[in-house]
């Protein structure tokens, strides 16, 4: 595989790499003229002209916190063949950010708001994916949710990890329902067609391992980005973080005026992002993921979290009374 990437960045892009090593799904190269990283699309080549037409018009809008896809000689942003493309991007220096770093957090806070600021009317010859609406994602989640609690209380000789579940699981799913209950859909709905209609840019999975801390912080992973209502980033960031933080009130109101520093937000932002708070996404999206998707949900690593919630209970359920008071 590695001779074959070889000859390919050579006739298509005048790289000479000197090693090729692979790291999971990617593989990184060393060449005289620099350091490049290699991605494998299977069937997606679409989405790969997608990405390159969005961060080029990103780029021109004067945002550059993310690694620059290369163009072929041909001006093409993949090499391979259309059923097997695979894409070249700037290589980035940096770590993976930590959401339990008060700096970090700081800095990616403001690399999305600039990110945000600048991503609308993204003009562009591709078009993103359409994706389900953040209602419509939140009911598939509980209802699949609620089938494995199900199908666990019939289970014999449930396994510790399983046990999780049946404990925190009612309250959870109680938490789910009144979140829909709560949320302003209208509005959402409203703010849902101005992204659309405005070409406003949502990262969609604002995960910490997504931002790079370096010389400058980076974005990367545009895999899902599209048009989406942007303060839907911001929740799930604050999402992640709270379970980080303990469901910290402080730390929440630390980071809205940080990303505020940024982008201003309106106040009916704010306040769905209050009111999209009380969903217990990261229970769910973890629960569920050992489950759907083993190999990147460890039940070891996902039982810390459930032990977590358990040691923490009186605050997490202290942060959804007052989450949408503050």
């Amino acid at each position: 595989m590695e001779e074959w990437l070889s000859q390919e960045l050579i006739n298509n892009y005048g790289i000479e790499p000197t090693q090729i090593k692979s790291l999971y799904h990617l593989w990184q190269v060393e060449s005289n003229q620099g350091t490049w990283i290699i991605k494998a699309y299977p069937k997606q080549a679409i989405l790969i002209h997608w990405l390159y037409d969005m961060t080029q018009a990103l780029k021109r809008k004067g945002f550059a916190h993310f690694s620059q896809i290369v163009a072929n000689r041909y001006q093409i942003p993949w090499f391979g063949t259309f059923e097997h493309p695979f894409m070249v991007m700037e290589y980035v220096e940096g770590r993976h950010a930590d959401y339990h770093c008060l700096e970090d957090l700081s800095l990616v806070l403001n690399v999305l708001a600039e990110f945000h600021h600048h991503g609308s009317w993204i003009q562009t010859k591709a078009q993103p994916k359409k994706r389900s609406t953040i209602q419509e994602k939140w009911m598939d989640r509980l209802n699949e949710f609620k089938q494995l609690y199900q199908n666990l209380l019939f289970k014999t000789n449930l396994d510790p990890f399983e046990q999780q579940i049946i404990t925190l699981g009612p309250d959870m799913i109680h938490f789910a329902e009144r979140a829909l209950e709560t949320l302003d859909g209208q509005w959402m709905n409203r703010l849902q067609q101005e992204a659309i209609d405005n070409r406003m840019l949502a990262h969609r999975d604002v995960a910490s391992h997504n931002f790079l801390i370096g010389e400058k912080t980076s974005m990367i992973d545009f895999d899902l980005a599209g048009y989406e209502v942007q303060i839907l980033d911001v929740w799930q960031l604050f999402n992640r973080a709270m379970v980080e933080w303990e469901w910290d009130l402080n730390i929440f109101q630390q980071m809205e005026e940080q990303y505020q520093q940024n982008h201003k937000l309106r106040d009916q932002e704010k306040k769905l992002i209050h009111q999209l708070s009380l969903y217990p996404n990261e229970f769910f999206r973890e629960s569920l993921g050992v489950y759907k998707r083993p190999e990147k949900y460890r039940r070891k690593n996902v039982s810390k979290m459930m032990n977590h919630y358990m040691e923490e209970w009186d605050r997490f359920t202290q942060y959804q009374k007052e989450i949408v008071r503050i």
